[in-house]
C-alpha cells in the first residue's frame, strides 16, 4: 500500500491518504495510529512540528446518538460497557485537544493518547 502525508498546502491543511479517499472513521483508523502519528511526527520534529493522535472512546454526539437510538440508550449502554461508567464529554475531547496543541505539550509528539474512559484497557 503506498502510504503518504502532506503537512499543509495552500489554504489548509490537507488530507491524510493511503492510495485514496480521505482517511475517516473505522478500517483506517490502525493506520493513523500505528504508523502515521510515528512516521509524520519523526518528519517534522525538528521544525518544531509536533504529530499526535487522539484515540475517541464513546463520546455523547449526535452520532451516538444516531448509533443508539438515543441518548438515553447510549448513556445507559456506557454505564454497563465503558470503565468509568458513562461516556465521555465533548468538551473533555476538545480539552484533550487543546493540550496537546499546547506549549505544555511541545516535547510530546509521535504518540496516541486515550480519551476513552479506560475502554482501550478494557480491551
Amino acid at each position: 500500500m503506498l502510504m503518504q502525508y502532506t503537512h499543509f498546502r495552500k489554504g489548509g491543511p490537507a488530507p491524510l491518504t493511503a492510495d485514496g479517499p480521505p482517511l475517516g472513521s473505522g478500517a483506517k483508523r490502525p493506520w493513523i495510529w500505528g504508523w502515521c502519528s510515528p512516521a509524520c511526527a519523526g518528519a517534522g520534529g525538528g521544525d518544531g512540528v509536533t504529530i499526535n493522535t487522539l484515540l475517541t472512546g464513546s463520546i455523547a454526539t449526535d452520532r451516538i446518538v444516531s448509533f443508539a437510538g438515543s441518548m438515553a440508550k447510549a448513556e445507559a449502554y456506557a454505564a454497563e460497557t465503558v470503565p468509568a461508567g458513562r461516556l465521555g464529554r465533548p468538551e473533555e475531547m476538545a480539552a484533550a485537544a487543546a493540550f496537546l496543541c499546547s506549549d505544555r505539550a511541545a516535547y510530546i509528539t509521535g504518540t496516541a493518547l486515550a480519551v476513552d474512559g479506560g475502554s482501550l484497557l478494557a480491551v
